[in-house]
């Protein structure tokens, strides 16, 4: 456009997106044109570039072709040069992204909910147990039928490692074939020692219960398994420690899985800083989130001095005349999914 908003010239693209012909622009001046623009914010940025002689970008959505464009306006000798690039992919990968997030703060809110709630009834089961030991001698038979079909491992133990009681998950979960068999065993067989037996009854004494605590046990075989227990003490009128009752859970196979992954994770990361190839991970922005050391290696920049940076825009990573190659032969097939 020249000095007096008059269109000079217009490719076919900025046909399209006008909806007129060069034919039917060129010499016309554009507020004439498109009066509605005087409203918009081209009118505000291209008064603004052409008063300032300043380069302006803005981005702006098109419902008739449902595209979003960056607009480049640029102060010219004689008027003003307007360029249009289509970011639609861009916005769209950014939409998604943005929905992908929402639903993950939405799944994080319902999982902190599960939480509360698991927690909330996990001090519900601490409460019950309290009010179960006072209710005992009331209701010896209520409390020994919930006590028996209990699904967690139910115990009732003395400081010095007798057995007094326990349920049949209690027998499944350490081995035993019989309530007599487990009776008859000392609680020090069910710890890797006697002194991590005696570490579990301090805490007890000093913290009067535990709660979700992962101990290291033994199956009366000697096989290890982790046990997720609460225990609540019972003391005397002289706050002397008498008795714990043990609500437990075998929670091996999970800490094993865990483990599993945890292993897996540190083998792949070794595979990736100890490779030769360079490795290099963006965003679907084009951000950096991370290289190998070979990477660094190769280019010289750390990762903390290039994390967060656009492959084009903050650093010369790619050479300003293969940026559009790159673009083109590179970037765009990935994002279409062809390559």
């Amino acid at each position: 456009m020249d000095d007096q908003w008059r269109f000079t010239y217009l490719n076919s693209e900025a046909e399209l997106l006008l909806q007129k012909s060069r034919d039917d622009l060129v010499g016309k001046c554009l507020w004439d044109e498109f009066p509605q623009a005087k409203n918009s914010i081209c009118y505000l940025e291209y008064h603004r570039a052409a008063s300032e002689k300043v380069a302006v970008k803005y981005e702006k959505f098109y419902p008739s072709l449902n595209r979003w464009f960056t607009v480049h306006a640029y102060p010219a000798q004689d008027g003003l040069a307007v360029y249009f690039d289509d970011i639609t992919e861009r916005k769209q990968a950014q939409s998604a992204l943005q929905k992908a997030h929402d639903e993950l703060e939405i799944k994080v809110e319902e999982r902190t909910a599960q939480l509360r709630a698991a927690n909330e009834q996990l001090q519900s089961e601490i409460a019950e147990h309290k009010r179960t030991e006072v209710a005992l001698i009331k209701s010896e038979a209520r409390y020994r039928n919930i006590f028996e079909k209990d699904i967690a491992a139910n115990s009732i133990t003395t400081p010095n490692g007798r057995l007094i009681a326990c349920n049949s998950a209690f027998l499944q979960i350490f081995g035993f074939h019989s309530q007599e068999e487990a009776l008859g065993c000392h609680m020090d067989k069910l710890y890797p020692s006697q002194a991590k037996r005696e570490v579990v009854i301090d805490l007890i004494r000093h913290e009067r219960m535990l709660k979700a605590h992962e101990l290291d046990m033994r199956r009366i075989d000697g096989t290890p398994i982790i046990a997720l227990t609460n225990a609540i003490g019972i003391f005397d009128d002289v706050g002397e420690l008498i008795k714990i009752h043990g609500h437990s859970f075998d929670i091996t196979k999970r800490k094993q899985a865990e483990k599993t992954l945890h292993d897996a994770h540190q083998r792949l990361m070794y595979h990736v800083e100890n490779s030769p190839l360079i490795l290099i991970e963006w965003n679907q922005d084009l951000r950096m989130l991370q290289w190998s050391s070979q990477t660094e290696k190769v280019f010289g920049w750390r990762l903390k001095e290039v994390s967060g940076k656009h492959m084009f825009d903050d650093w010369l990573f790619i050479h300003n005349e293969d940026k559009e190659r790159v673009r083109r032969d590179v970037i765009s097939p990935l994002m279409d999914g062809r390559e």
